[in-house]
């Protein structure tokens, strides 16, 4: 067993994922893996309270606190990644996670494990 969470189970062959479209999944049968990324949501709504509030309080220094997570707010977005194969020329999800490292870690780690079965077969 090389990695193991509540979503996916990676070993050296097989590919476990109880929650994806496909149960299980070979690993010489992977021809690509890929990372998208998809925004769900944002903070506008927030960093206008934000806003308000630190106009409000601007005389003290929790104004400016305020402020600065207004403008923080304004720019950032809420994303979700999602781990994609490509078995047999049908796209596969795998698992769908709001951390960016952990999907590309786990990507990072298929496409070792798919590069290491080619090299050892002979497969190209």
């Amino acid at each position: 067993m090389i990695y193991k969470d509540k979503d996916i189970t990676l070993t050296r062959e097989i590919i476990y994922c109880p929650k994806g479209e496909m149960e299980s999944i070979r690993i010489n049968q992977i021809t690509r893996i890929a990372v998208k990324e998809k925004e769900v949501g944002n903070f506008k709504d927030l960093s206008v309270v934000f806003f308000v509030l630190g106009i409000l309080s601007f005389w003290f220094f929790i104004g400016f606190i305020f402020l600065a997570w207004g403008v923080v707010a304004m720019f950032k977005k809420i994303n979700t990644y999602t781990l994609v194969v490509v078995v047999k020329g049908q796209e596969v999800v795998l698992l769908t996670h709001s951390g960016k490292t952990h999907v590309k870690d786990i990507a990072r780690t298929i496409w070792g494990l798919i590069t290491s079965a080619k090299a050892l077969h002979g497969v190209s």
